[in-house]
């Protein structure tokens, strides 16, 4: 284990706060950088203390990372290492969980208004050059938080993959595909995730745009709250009463050919009820160095997470096949 005022430190950075009163938080920032970078000055000796620092540092800022995203409709619970986490749901109408992230558990009943999530690895890889290693030009830092977007972005695609598999292919009182944004259909999806309660609706940045309060996207009718929202936000932050939350997305490689996201899925849930996306995290995140044939080093990580999708009976799901 690293000091605790490191991590305390590294947490800090990695957030962009300060939780020592002598320190702000750019003076957080630039005391973890010269920290690391005075490590990896002497990589060959430092190697597994400045691996201990990422490690435990992406465990600690993981989940708040996540619920920070994702806390509005999913659940984020931290497990040791064998141990299977155990969820309990109140609303008795819910019968199934949906499990994604590589685990052959399709469809689980319910018992006595519990099921678990089961977990699997997810693994990735950064790499530094040796002459930036031997000469501590390497940002540690910012290859924490390289860490910390991979597995996020792999958790999105594996709660959209969960979603997506638990709703079906075809149009019913649950999902709706059409070519554009059609407010009267989304309404319709709308009024039964209401009868579960409250709705709160996500999707992508480009998946959110069409959505409008009015009859029609007529800018010279919309609302100066809707217009504030879309200068600032790039969509609404409200419709007909209903929160509107954006999900980060980005590219599966530096091609940019194809998007982790598919942006025409527009979810809703409701807000007051079970939350439908349940996460956990297993264990601790762990990294391995590769020497490659050039000389740069891979980092190679692994970290066990789960996701399960609660049974789709109080959610629904528009998609928009023109995105």
């Amino acid at each position: 284990m690293i000091e605790q005022r490191i991590l305390n430190c590294a947490v800090d950075a990695a957030l962009g706060r300060s939780t020592d009163p002598k320190f702000t938080p750019e003076q957080r920032v630039e005391g973890m950088r010269a920290y690391l970078a005075e490590l990896g000055k002497d990589y060959r000796r430092n190697e597994i203390l400045i691996n201990e620092v990422i490690e435990q540092t992406v465990d600690a800022i993981l989940p708040i990372k996540i619920t920070e995203r994702l806390g509005v409709f999913a659940d984020v619970s931290q497990v040791q290492d064998g141990v299977t986490k155990k969820w309990h749901v109140k609303n008795g109408k819910i019968t199934a969980a949906y499990t994604a992230l590589g685990v052959e558990q399709p469809r689980q009943k319910l018992y006595k208004g519990t099921f678990t999530t089961q977990t699997a690895p997810i693994s990735g890889a950064v790499y530094a050059e040796y002459e930036d290693l031997i000469t501590g030009r390497v940002d540690f830092a910012d290859m924490i938080n390289q860490l910390v977007g991979a597995i996020m972005d792999q958790i999105y695609a594996g709660i959209q993959d969960a979603l997506i598999g638990a709703f079906g292919t075809t149009n019913n009182a649950n999902r709706f595909v059409g070519g554009s944004f059609m407010q009267a259909e989304f309404d319709k999806l709308k009024g039964t995730v209401q009868a579960y309660g409250k709705p709160v609706i996500f999707g992508t940045a480009v998946g959110l745009t069409g959505i409008s309060n009015g009859a029609g996207f007529d800018w010279n009718k919309t609302s100066e709250a809707d217009r504030l929202d879309i200068r600032n936000l790039g969509h609404v932050g409200k419709y007909k009463g209903s929160d509107v939350v954006e999900l980060p997305n980005s590219f599966t490689d530096e091609t940019n050919a194809q998007k982790l996201l598919d942006d025409g899925y527009i979810y809703m849930a409701p807000v007051n009820a079970d939350k439908p996306v349940k996460i956990v995290l297993e264990g601790s995140m762990h990294i391995r160095d590769k020497q490659e044939r050039d000389w740069s080093t891979t980092k190679e990580y692994y970290r066990k997470a789960g996701i399960s999708v609660l049974a789709i009976n109080h959610m629904a799901l528009y998609e928009n096949s023109s995105l």
